[in-house]
């Protein structure tokens, strides 16, 4: 294991500082989320479990469902009153969640439900889900963001678009398709980056 002080690694979720932070704050509801369990999310809720408490990294239950794709608890948080725009401590809301871990199923679930304000919505570092999606290749959810009419050269805090992001991942197969639909290729970063620079 490395060093907890692991300059690369210090603020990674997957570091051992990362793992010890998401646990301290982490409930039996987080847990249930996570894994899907809608019984036991019935339950624990049914006893008085905080339906909005936030893990170390300020993850609701409803957030860890999205995480890792369990439309089913999802659906069932938001029946009990879940806040549908509920942030992590990197700004990131459950559509971000779900695009950046290839969950195409809830973001469109998520889409339907929230509409055209989920397309533009932003974490922290401006990032749309379409930055995520181009970053991670997702193509049928970056599909589905063009299909809506987005401005898919939005640009993030450091000015880049979802173009960047794709070349930044070497994903060529999505930076062609985001090309094929409109994408700016001469727009420039906050370093005067291109997106074939990156």
């Amino acid at each position: 294991m490395g060093s907890l002080w692991n300059t690369n690694s210090f603020h990674n979720e997957t570091s051992e500082y990362g793992a010890l932070r998401m646990m301290r704050k982490t409930t039996r509801l987080h847990y249930a989320a996570h894994d899907g369990d809608c019984v036991r999310i019935e339950s624990l809720l049914a006893v008085g479990f905080d339906i909005e408490a936030r893990d170390g990294y300020g993850r609701t239950p409803l957030l860890r469902a999205a995480l890792n794709g369990h439309i089913d608890a999802f659906d069932l948080l938001l029946r009990y009153g879940a806040d549908f725009n509920a942030e992590d401590d990197w700004g990131r809301k459950a559509e971000h969640l779900a695009v950046k871990n290839g969950h195409w199923d809830l973001f469109c679930l998520i889409l339907d439900l929230g509409g055209e304000g989920v397309l533009y919505s932003r974490d922290n570092f401006g990032r749309t889900p379409a930055h995520l999606a181009s970053l991670k290749g997702e193509r049928d959810t970056l599909s589905a963001i063009v299909s809506s009419k987005f401005n898919i050269n939005v640009k993030d805090n450091w000015h880049r678009t979802p173009l960047h992001l794709a070349y930044k991942s070497e994903n060529e197969e999505t930076a062609t398709f985001l090309k094929e639909k409109g994408a700016d290729n001469k727009c420039v970063d906050l370093f005067g980056r291109k997106p074939e620079d990156m």
